[in-house]
């Protein structure tokens, strides 16, 4: 008995897909870094990052978003962080330094591939737990802050390392 009718559509299909599809292009390892979902990238090699541009504000940073990875807000920007910061998902770098930074809120744990956090020279009210998120953390400057001798109570938050 030959082939059914559902097989021979399959067979043809794939026959067809096989003879249609291009061959594949090899790709560099940093370029792996995305997908085209925008989910969550990997952090970039620090040769990649510094490559980025930098953004100073969150309209141009809102225009594409998925390229954004280092922000440096100028001085007295914001008492806060700005609405809809958590669209900057792949955020490796934030600098906040001399802001006008009051409130830090639980959004900066959102920002799963956040390397640097700068909050130098802001009076903080606060620092929320959220910060034991962070697990690619490696710089937190606290610098006239009133937390510059800061200690998370959780022992797994990176900001603890040395």
């Amino acid at each position: 008995m030959g082939m059914s009718l559902c097989g021979a559509w399959a067979q043809r299909n794939k026959n067809k897909e096989q003879a249609e599809t291009p061959p594949l292009e090899v790709v560099k390892p940093a370029a792996l870094a995305s997908d085209s979902l925008g989910k969550i990238r990997r952090p970039l090699p620090p040769e990649d990052l510094a490559r980025q541009k930098v953004f100073h504000n969150m309209e141009e940073a809102l225009i594409i978003p998925d390229s954004v990875y280092l922000m440096d807000f100028p001085q007295f920007c914001c008492s806060e962080l700005p609405k809809d910061m958590e669209k900057l998902i792949h955020l490796q770098s934030l600098f906040m330094g001399s802001s006008g930074l009051v409130v830090l809120d639980a959004r900066v744990g959102t920002f799963q591939n956040l390397q640097i956090l700068d909050l130098k020279y802001n009076n903080l009210e606060d620092l929320p737990s959220a910060l034991a998120n962070l697990k690619n953390l490696r710089s937190l400057n606290l610098q006239k802050t009133g937390f510059a001798k800061f200690r998370p109570s959780s022992g797994n938050c990176p900001a603890s390392r040395n």
